[in-house]
C-alpha cells in the first residue's frame, strides 16, 4: 500500500480547491493507494466529508515533518503551492511533487519553488519559455485542473453566483474595509436578490454582522462547482482556479475588484484587447501605481485594502461604484470558453498529473 499525503498553500482558496480536485481524482482512479488530506482548518473548511483528513499547522515544517514520520506506509508528499510540505518531505527523503499554479505569474521565481522531485506547470500561452535550464527535467507542463461535472443542458440557470473566496491569508489581517465594501454595495443594491456571495467563514461572520446575511453563503468545494453547473452568471475577483472551474461547467464569467496580486495579474491577462469579459476596475475609481505587478504580494494586499477605505471615505466614489455595480449585475457576459488562453489551458489537468505519477511513483 501507497500513501500520498496532498498539502496546500493557505492563501486563499485556489490552492486548496486544486488540491482537492487532484485528490478525488486520485481516490477514484488508483488502487492499492491511501490518499490522505493533511492540512488546517482552512483546508477542512472546503474539503467535505469524504477525505480522510489529518489535522496539522499547513505552514510548520516540524509539524508536518513529524507527521510524516508517523505514516508507516510507503508514502509519498504532493503539495499545491505549499514550500513547508516539500521541505518536510526532503527532510524525510519523501518523494515529492509541487504543483506551482502560478508559474505563469511570478516575475522572479521563489528559489523553493524548484525544491521538489516533479513540479507541474499549468499550460498558460508561452509557460515553456519560462522554464530555467537547470530545472527542465523536473518541470510537467499540465492542463487546467477542475473536477468533470454533468451539466443537465435542460435545467434552466438561474441566479448569479459572486465568489470573494478565502479572504483569510498568512501575510495580512482580513480585509475590513474590501468587506465593507462590499456590504455597503449590497446594502443599495436591490437586484441582489438574485445573488449569492461565497467566502471563507471568518469573512461570512463579519458581514453577517452588518445584518445582511441572506445573501452570504459558503460551500465546501464541490458543493460550489455544482451551484456553479445551474448559475446563469459567475463573478470572481480573479481567483484562477475558480475561473477555470466555471470554464469547465461552461458559466459566464464576469469580474469583480480584486484583492490580490494575483488576481490582479489574472484579471489584466484576460482582459486583451479582443477579448469580451466584463469586469470593474479599481482604476475606475481610485489611483492604482502603474508598477503594481511589481509589488510583493503582502505590499499589494495592503494597497488594496488602503484603496477600500479611500472609496468607502470618499461619497463621490462610493456613489459611482455602487451605480456602476448595479449595471454590473444587469449585463449578460460573453461565454468565454472561445478564450485562446482557456483553450490552451484545457481540463485535464487532474488526468495528466495522475500519468506523470504513474509513471514516476509506480501508481496503480
Amino acid at each position: 500500500m501507497k500513501s500520498i499525503l496532498l498539502f496546500s498553500n493557505p492563501f486563499g482558496y485556489g490552492p486548496s480547491g486544486k488540491l482537492l480536485s487532484i485528490a478525488k481524482y486520485l481516490i477514484k482512479n488508483t488502487t492499492q493507494t491511501e490518499v490522505i488530506l493533511c492540512g488546517s482548518q482552512y483546508l477542512l473548511q472546503i474539503a467535505g466529508s469524504e477525505f480522510r483528513f489529518i489535522l496539522v499547522e499547513d505552514r510548520d515544517e516540524e509539524a508536518i515533518s513529524k507527521l510524516l514520520k508517523s505514516i508507516p506506509n510507503e508514502k509519498y508528499v504532493l503539495s499545491s503551492q505549499n514550500r513547508f510540505a516539500i521541505k518536510a518531505a526532503i527532510k524525510n527523503n519523501i518523494p515529492s511533487a509541487f504543483l506551482d499554479g502560478l508559474a505563469w505569474f511570478w516575475n522572479k521565481f521563489p528559489d523553493d519553488h524548484f525544491l521538489a522531485d516533479i513540479i507541474f506547470w499549468l499550460n498558460y500561452p508561452n509557460i515553456k519559455k519560462s522554464i530555467p535550464e537547470q530545472f527542465k527535467d523536473k518541470i510537467n507542463i499540465i492542463h487546467g485542473i477542475t473536477e468533470p461535472q454533468l451539466i443537465d443542458k435542460k435545467i434552466k440557470r438561474n441566479g448569479i453566483v459572486m465568489y470573494i473566496g478565502g479572504c483569510k491569508n498568512p501575510l495580512t489581517p482580513i480585509p475590513y474595509s474590501y468587506l465593507d465594501l462590499i456590504a455597503k454595495l449590497f446594502d443599495a443594491v436591490s437586484v441582489t436578490e438574485d445573488v449569492e456571495v461565497c467566502m471563507d467563514p471568518e469573512s461570512q461572520l463579519y458581514l453577517n454582522d452588518r445584518k445582511i446575511s441572506k445573501n452570504f453563503r459558503r460551500y465546501d468545494h464541490s458543493q460550489f462547482i455544482q451551484r456553479l453547473t445551474n448559475s446563469k452568471m459567475f463573478i470572481t475577483n480573479g481567483g484562477q482556479s475558480a475561473t477555470v472551474e466555471s470554464v469547465s461547467v461552461d458559466t459566464p464569467v464576469s469580474f469583480f475588484l480584486p484583492i490580490n496580486l494575483s488576481q490582479f495579474a489574472l484579471i489584466d491577462k484576460l482582459n486583451s484587447p479582443i477579448s469580451k469579459f466584463l469586469s470593474l476596475n479599481w482604476k475606475n475609481y481610485v489611483r492604482i501605481p502603474k508598477d503594481v505587478n511589481k509589488f510583493s504580494e503582502k505590499e499589494a494586499l495592503e494597497l488594496l485594502e488602503c484603496k477600500s477605505k479611500e472609496i468607502l471615505k470618499n461619497k463621490n466614489k462610493l456613489q459611482k461604484l455602487k451605480r456602476d455595480f448595479v449595471k454590473f449585475l444587469k449585463l449578460e457576459p460573453s461565454h468565454h470558453n472561445n478564450s485562446k488562453i482557456f483553450k490552451q489551458l484545457g481540463l485535464t489537468g487532474t488526468n495528466d498529473i495522475l500519468e506523470i505519477l504513474k509513471s514516476k511513483w509506480g501508481l496503480k
